[in-house]
């Protein structure tokens, strides 16, 4: 996918999610010449995998 934006002159601004078992992260980055420009990241841990077993139990 091309980083472009064509419909107008404001900057795209994209967000990533990445929701694990043990942490979620979030990175908010603006499109600038065609590469992104990183605006903020979050990462939160969850445990959302404690206390499963090897059969993930």
């Amino acid at each position: 996918m091309p980083l472009k934006n064509t419909a107008t002159n404001k900057p795209q601004e994209i967000a990533a999610i990445d929701l694990g078992s043990n942490s979620f992260h979030m990175v908010i980055a603006r499109v600038v010449n065609g590469a992104l420009q990183v605006l903020g990241r979050l990462k939160q841990r969850v445990h959302l995998a404690d206390g499963l077993d090897s059969n993930n139990v």
